[in-house]
């Protein structure tokens, strides 16, 4: 038995409740930023570095061929 539910079938809310919503929405993610911000720095820091260390180095070419 499987049922697909639209997880963004979002019921009418009015201008009110919408603009409440999107501001906390807001406010939660700037908080959550705030508190992780150094996680998220040496997370991309270290992705940054392993792109890096994972790049083929070009071999000098031979000028005799």
């Amino acid at each position: 038995m499987c049922t697909d539910v639209d997880r963004f079938d979002f019921p009418e809310l009015s201008d009110e409740a919408a603009m409440a919503l999107e501001h906390f929405l807001e406010e939660l993610f700037v908080a959550f930023q705030n508190h992780y911000f150094g996680q998220m720095h040496r997370y991309h820091q270290d992705l940054a570095q392993r792109q890096h260390d994972d790049e083929q180095m070009p071999l000098p070419l031979d000028p005799s061929f």
